[in-house]
């Protein structure tokens, strides 16, 4: 009834497809084996991309299939704290946490499969100084378009050359818009962030600003593939740790670094 009376949101976030999402996600749940099948598949990515990036701070806790079924689940001690627990005590580094971004926007950005539920109680700081992926069960995929264009729109963004953001933005779309239509689109991108520079995360939250663009871009006639609710949800994760962690913290200026190191493997796989 509500994409009845207001079809664009099927454009922006798609929301059968979120309750799709909701559905298979409780369903792999409740077969602990979705969690081993899961680790398996980011394990093979983290093989393959390691000599293209440096993935060395990544570990995956040992799991036994062999001893495990659909309501148990036999794995590894994994010593150390969820970020959760850190975060709650005011004990995670930042440093950590840019790490972590690294590490997810690898998966995300190149082969676009990634963990579906990167939230803090599933990240591990183990003794050691490295981060370990806990409950795998839910992996997320996004298609090339979105997730090459998002890349370069967000090493736009790095640059504050909305301009050029506007031209991603544009391409990432499956229906794009042209003339008055883009002329538009680009002046109202352009007030939206005209006061994004230089504020931290306590003042303008990433997502939520992701979130008024894609929204602003429906309005002006473009047309996103689905999949982009994983992406928010992601996103709405590592902008709510950072928040916990570093309220002061310039997170596009602090993720640039991060970004910038993809390029190599994005262009080698274009």
């Amino acid at each position: 009834m509500v994409l009845f009376f207001y079809p664009k949101l099927r454009k922006v976030f798609d929301p059968l497809g979120v309750l799709a999402h909701i559905e298979e996600y409780t369903i792999n749940e409740l077969d602990l084996r979705n969690e081993i099948a899961g680790q398996q598949t980011l394990k093979a990515i983290a093989a393959a991309y390691s000599g293209k990036y440096d993935l060395s701070a990544l570990r995956f806790a040992k799991l036994y299939p062999e001893l495990s079924g659909p309501g148990i689940l036999v794995g590894e001690f994994v010593e150390g704290a969820t970020f959760d627990r850190l975060l709650a005590r005011g004990d995670l580094p930042y440093e950590k946490l840019l790490q972590l971004f690294g590490i997810h926007g690898l998966f995300l950005f190149a082969p676009g499969v990634f963990h579906g539920d990167i939230h803090p109680g599933n990240i591990m700081l183990r003794p050691d100084g490295t981060l370990c992926l806990i409950d795998t069960g839910a992996v997320s995929r996004v298609g090339r378009r979105i997730r090459r264009g998002l890349f370069h729109f967000f090493v736009a963004l790095c640059d504050y050359d909305y301009s050029e953001c506007v031209r991603r933005m544009n391409e990432m779309a499956e229906t794009g818009i042209t003339g008055g239509r883009l002329e538009k689109f680009e002046h109202r991108f352009k007030s939206l962030y005209r006061d994004f520079q230089g504020r931290s995360v306590s003042e303008v939250s990433l997502t939520r600003q992701m979130m008024e663009t894609i929204k602003l871009a429906v309005n002006c006639g473009m047309v996103f593939e689905k999949g982009m609710f994983s992406i928010i949800k992601s996103m709405m994760y590592l902008d709510g740790m950072v928040l916990r962690c570093r309220p002061d913290a310039r997170l596009i200026e602090d993720m640039k670094p991060h970004i910038l190191a993809f390029q190599d493997v994005m262009k080698a796989e274009e």
